[in-house]
Formats: C-alpha cells, structure tokens, sequence
C-alpha cells in the first residue's frame, strides 16, 4: 500500500544525557545531516526559525499518497519557510479545494440530481455548501468533519478580516496548517479504527462492511494490497519494495471479518 509519512522532526530533538555514547553520537550525526538539508531547501538566513518551525509542525499526514499531499507541502513549505500568512490562507484554500475535489470525484456514486446541479454549475460550491453535501453524503469521517469546519472558521476570519491576525501570525498559521494536517490525516489515513478489523494486533485489515463505501472504494481499495487469511509480506532487493505472499486458494470460509481472523497464518 503507498503510503507517505514524514517524522524527520524527530531527528532534530536531543537525546538524553544517560543514552548510551554510541546512541548519542548517531543522534547528533542524524541531526547535523537533517540541518543540512533543511539549510539545502531554505537557505542560511532563518535557519534558526526553520528548525524551529520544523519541530513545532511535527509529522506529515500519515496518509496513502494522492493528490491532497502535494497541496499539502505547497503549505507547509512556505509555513516552514516563515511565510505565515501565505500559508495560513493556502491551507483554507487548500482544504476547499479538497472538498470540492471529493464531491467531483464521488458525484457518480452519491449525488442526487440536485446535487449534481450544484457541483456542476459554473461556479462551485462554497466551502460551507461542500461541506454541507459531504456530510449529507456520509462520506467525511467525523473528526475529518470537525476539523475541515474549523479551518472554514479560520480560513473566513483570515481572507475578510480579523484583527487577531497581526498579534501572532504565526501561531495562527501553525493553528491552520495543523489542522489542515489533521483532516487529511483523519480522512485519508491509515489508521482510521473504523474501517479496521479489530483483533488483529500488528496488522492492519479493512473490515468487510467499509468496502462498499464510495470513498473507500475510490481512494484506498486501488492501492490496497489483497490477501488470504494465510500470507506474508516478503522484500525485493531488486526493486527495494515489500510484496505480499498469498497461499492458494483463498479460502472460502472466510465470509466475515470474524472469520477471517480465526483463520489467519503468517507466512513468515
């Protein structure tokens, strides 16, 4: 499954005083390899406040790979680089956009012919409309839904005035990017425990009930991998990638989730 993550912040925290020596000299290796690239793609004159904006942002969405996250670094590059108020606004617009994206992509699958008109008409819906449709549709996921509407609130106070901005820019930018961050990371990624068939520690199985979901059958059923209850997962020097073995034939008793756990074998 092609996933993105990105936790390279972690590498600019210090290490312990009791740590061993060796574990101490590796941390300062990786952090002095991570400075240099950051100084690389933002330069030397604000690198102090690109550290910095690095470890207060934290991860990228732990997400499969789409769309969504090239915006997403767009915003997070300029708020790392201290354009906060570019990257403030790009993350509502970003989010827009992505709500609109989801209803042009799910039209087929959920709309009524009074939604279509509305998706289809030469100008799109507004942020409140898109989310207004979505959730109608049931295809946001409850915390994606609380946190698209948030930055709505933001995004508003932002672009038609609010004179807050001005006494922390980038507090209100790191608010923005951060739950842009969490919306997609709640949306699109892979540990939604909804979606996931409990009982299976270590590994993850999306539950039979979620397959006939418009979005998951969309975004994430393409790039899933499919397996019988009896597999492994081996690795491919030649390609550098991690491939499933499946054992043959795929078993016939396993009609439910429940089931496919009683039968499950790691082929190590």
């Amino acid at each position: 499954m092609p996933l993105d993550f990105n936790t390279g912040h972690h590498l600019l925290d210090p290490v312990g005083e009791g740590a061993d020596p060796a574990v101490r000299a590796q941390a300062a290796e990786n952090r002095r390899a991570q400075i240099d690239r950051l100084r690389y793609i933002h330069g030397e004159a604000n690198l102090e406040a690109v550290i910095a904006n690095i470890q207060d942002l934290g991860a990228d969405p732990f997400s499969t790979i789409g769309w969504h996250l090239h915006l997403w670094r767009e915003v997070r590059h300029a708020f790392v680089s201290g354009a906060y108020f570019p990257a403030a606004v790009g993350a509502g617009a970003v989010a827009e956009r992505v709500l609109n994206h989801l209803l042009i992509d799910l039209v087929d699958d959920c709309a009524t012919e009074a939604d279509r008109r509305r998706i289809e008409a030469p100008k799109a819906p507004t942020y409140a409309a898109a989310l207004e449709i979505l959730n109608r549709w049931d295809v946001l996921e409850p915390a994606s839904a609380e946190h698209f509407n948030r930055l709505r609130i933001i995004r508003n106070d932002l672009v038609h005035f609010n004179d807050g901005l001005y006494e922390d820019p980038r507090g209100r930018s790191l608010e923005a990017i951060t739950i842009l961050r969490d919306a997609l990371d709640a949306q699109w990624g892979v540990f939604v425990q909804r979606r996931l068939i409990p009982g299976t520690p270590g590994m993850m199985y999306a539950r039979k009930a979620v397959e006939a979901e418009p979005f998951f059958r969309h975004y994430l059923a393409p790039v899933m991998a499919y397996v019988s209850p009896h597999h492994g997962l081996r690795h491919d020097p030649d390609t550098g990638l991690w491939v499933t073995a499946t054992e043959e034939p795929v078993y016939a008793d396993t009609d439910t989730d429940a089931e496919f756990v009683r039968n499950l074998k790691y082929l190590g």
